[in-house]
């Protein structure tokens, strides 16, 4: 089944500043949508407001043609990663696993990062919690998924495993993924929108995204 993920009439002030005006985003099964824009261009407060947790002046948020004010509260719809570490370092592994519903061993041999089910979060090197953090999100038996930064300060080997399981998934959920470099996005990437001074520009064809490189710190 295709599920349909639509964002729109997203308006967001700070004072009186318009950080999004009039936004339309749309994510499905299958496939992988790229979110870019330079630091601070308000790609994280989209995601936030799509998520559930963060409140615009104006929103309209529908899961296959149903309006939904905080999806993170119905289980199964969709899930997000954040740019930080967010699972709690005092967890043991095997609990954060277990929750998640999901087998470490899958996670050892996808990924060839070794870890025990007794070692506790905050016993790990940093991108190996960030690696445990991408499998379960990604793999999660959810409709959507949203990361925010995903790629950063994981080596280009383990992004290349991270964007082979993302392309895995999606067959089963559709992404929005940010970035402020869109070259980690180009291989993964079935479509772009472009956010730049608080508009959003959907761009059907990722090789089009070129004609906004200037725009974006590489």
């Amino acid at each position: 089944m295709s599920n349909i993920l639509e964002a729109d009439g997203i308006i967001m002030k700070y004072g009186s500043r318009t950080i999004l005006s009039d936004i339309y985003i749309k994510a499905q099964t299958g496939r992988v949508v790229g979110l870019v824009g330079n630091n601070g261009s308000g790609k994280s407060t989209l995601m936030s407001i799509i998520f559930g947790v963060l409140k615009p002046e104006s929103k309209s948020i529908r899961i296959n043609n149903k309006h939904t004010l905080q999806p993170y509260k119905q289980k199964g719809i969709l899930n997000y990663l954040p740019q930080h570490l967010c699972i709690p370092e005092y967890l043991k592994v095997s609990t954060v696993f277990r929750h998640y519903g999901m087998d470490i061993d899958g996670f050892i041999s996808r990924f060839g990062i070794a870890v025990k089910g007794s070692d506790r979060i905050v016993e790990l090197h940093h991108s190996t919690k960030r690696m445990i953090e991408l499998y379960l999100v990604i793999g999660a038996p959810t409709m959507f998924t949203l990361m925010d930064e995903p790629f950063t300060h994981i080596s280009p080997i383990l992004v290349e495993q991270i964007q082979e399981y993302i392309s895995v998934q999606k067959q089963h959920k559709g992404f929005i993924i940010t970035d402020h470099n869109f070259s980690s996005l180009m291989h993964i990437a079935d479509e772009l929108f472009v956010l730049n001074n608080g508009s959003l520009k959907h761009r059907k064809d990722v090789d089009d995204i070129e004609h906004y490189k200037g725009l974006f710190e590489l």
